[in-house]
């Protein structure tokens, strides 16, 4: 059923987040590593029938208890006519999910080892268009900033020094849309011109959290997020 599956784009909705942020609290007990998307899917190309997935990513080979709880947060919330696929995706399905779908919980030491995008800047602040920063989304936030944010681990760190800023390595971002109009629920057009800050603590995005406040970050550059290296 799965060999066909097309990921069209993120299921998002103000029932959603409660749903998310459910499955989040029972993800942080898993003892398996996962990450976990909540997207809109087709199964077949001829069939133009959309469904609700939540697309799951995890070594385990067993998984049945993790299908039954997900199950049962779905029944809890949902009323009896309400449909949730769950699918268990392999490495090529993952890929394809991403392009379309942030991640809204990704274990501890279990991030997708290939670059969504990388960060550079035209205007400086220390971000070198020749050596651009790999960005890894880690989930998306909500708050303020109308389309939302991406939180994002990076590889290399950048230096707290550089910003001003008492912590002495950065390794994680949150960016956001610089312009009106614009979205990054997906990035359909490069590069996309961002706010980039910095989570004022842990604690401030930890796997739970999925709102966050102005006062939660600290802007710390313009930048270009683009889908090369260049």
């Amino acid at each position: 059923m799965t060999s066909n599956i097309s990921f069209i784009k993120e299921q998002d909705g103000t029932i959603e987040m409660k749903f998310k942020q459910a499955v989040c609290l029972m993800l942080v007990g898993c003892i398996a590593p996962v990450r976990a998307y909540l997207a809109q899917v087709r199964y077949d190309s001829l069939n133009k029938d959309l469904h609700i997935a939540i697309c799951i990513k995890t070594l385990s080979s067993k998984n049945e208890e993790l299908l039954i709880k997900l199950k049962n947060i779905f029944m809890s919330m949902f009323v009896k006519t309400e449909h949730l696929d769950i699918i268990f995706i392999n490495d090529e399905q993952e890929k394809m999910i991403r392009k379309v779908c942030c991640p809204f919980f990704t274990s501890p030491n279990f991030q997708f080892l290939q670059p969504d995008f990388y960060l550079t800047s035209s205007e400086g602040y220390n971000l070198n268009k020749t050596k651009p920063i790999a960005c890894f989304k880690r989930k998306r936030l909500y708050g303020s900033h109308p389309d939302g944010y991406i939180l994002c681990d990076i590889k290399p760190m950048l230096f707290g020094s550089d910003y001003d800023l008492e912590q002495k390595e950065i390794s994680q971002i949150v960016v956001a849309c610089r312009h009106l109009n614009y979205s990054l629920f997906p990035i359909n057009s490069w590069p996309a011109l961002v706010h980039v800050a910095v989570p004022q603590s842990s604690s401030t995005v930890d796997n739970i959290t999925m709102f966050i406040e102005d006062k939660d970050i600290i802007l710390i550059a313009w930048g270009e997020l683009t889908i090369s290296q260049l």
